[in-house]
């Protein structure tokens, strides 16, 4: 290996936050080259930040410098670059998901990502869709009600808390907040969620692309941009697109869109696979379709694998909103 991709621990700041009321102090580690040959040497780089106090003995819950798991932020947005996250806030001012970890005890890593632009069963599949949209209206019911009894007795819950603040928000271009119990397209008997009428429910959420809606037939999309390569900025990735094709798009070789699709590997005995996935797609995000995350939570699921798939209520395409429950599921597999 190459002496500069040896970790040198030497090489490292102390630094003290204090946000939303809480302190954190943290050893950062930051722009390791993590590419022996990069294509990009200012992006393909990541950064090590590390609770402080576990370099003084201490323990954030059950974890220490030893066995705190590692939380890897995801910083990509349609296949654009992914730069390093460090403790702080976001794009859009808020407190990011690394100050958070660290502040919970996990050790985090996170690497710059080169991207696009960047140059040199049982039942039906429907009914499966359908089941997980149940499950979220039903776990907004309860939360619901929780938090009337809560507001009976004077208790305050987290999670009751952001069910308010997601019926206070309206998402541009998103349908406003809909209670599950006057939903049309439910049917809801003495608080059990009992039918979802899909075809009403996709109706309810409206349409924000065009079929074909990732390889257009025009050669335009981010995905189309996603499989060029260094002679052709845009190409198709499917037969259909590419014998419609109104651009004269050339077709991606077999190799690059294999490598772009997980189901290949899910099934392949070489692959080694994560034993536990979490799975999120916000109810009414159009960006992708539901079935989408679906697909990938029943192949999963098909191998063997511990899938945990949810539809979080009346949420769209976003993130880092249910950390909380994400960091309790984190503890609950390592605590095994």
């Amino acid at each position: 290996m190459s002496d500069k991709l040896k970790f040198d621990d030497r090489k490292y700041t102390v630094e003290t936050l204090e946000m939303e009321g809480r302190t954190l102090t943290f050893r950062a580690f930051e722009n390791i080259p993590y590419v022996e040959h990069p294509a990009d040497s200012k992006m393909q780089r990541l950064s090590i930040f590390v609770p402080e106090g576990y370099y003084e003995e201490q323990k954030i819950g059950p974890y220490d410098l030893k066995n705190a798991p590692i939380f890897m932020p995801n910083t990509v947005g349609g296949y654009m670059p992914g730069p390093q996250e460090r403790p702080g806030r976001d794009f859009m001012g808020r407190v990011n998901a690394s100050f958070f970890a660290l502040l919970h005890g996990y050790v985090v890593v996170s690497p710059g990502v080169r991207g696009r632009e960047m140059k040199d069963g049982n039942g039906t599949f429907k009914e499966f869709v359908a089941s997980v949209v149940a499950a979220s209206a039903q776990k907004e019911i309860d939360l619901d009600q929780v938090g009337k009894e809560n507001a009976e007795t004077g208790k305050s819950d987290l999670s009751t808390d952001r069910t308010e603040n997601r019926r206070r928000t309206q998402h541009p271009g998103m349908p406003p907040y809909a209670d599950p119990m006057e939903q049309e397209w439910l049917t809801v008997k003495e608080g059990k969620v009992t039918d979802v009428d899909f075809s009403a429910y996709v109706r309810f959420r409206t349409r924000m692309k065009q079929t074909p809606a990732f390889d257009n037939t025009s050669l335009g999309t981010p995905e189309n941009e996603l499989f060029g390569n260094a002679d052709t900025q845009f190409r198709h990735f499917t037969e259909f697109s590419a014998s419609h094709s109104k651009a004269g798009g050339e077709m991606a070789e077999e190799p690059q869109i294999r490598m772009m699709n997980p189901m290949y590997y899910i099934e392949d005995e070489k692959a080694d696979k994560a034993r536990h996935y979490r799975i999120r797609h916000g109810s009414v995000d159009r960006d992708t379709s539901l079935a989408i995350s679906a697909m990938l939570a029943l192949k999963l699921k098909n191998q063997g694998v511990d899938t945990d798939l949810a539809y979080p209520w009346g949420l769209p395409h976003a993130g880092d909103y249910d950390l909380e429950e994400l960091f309790a599921w984190i503890d609950e597999i390592c605590a095994e």
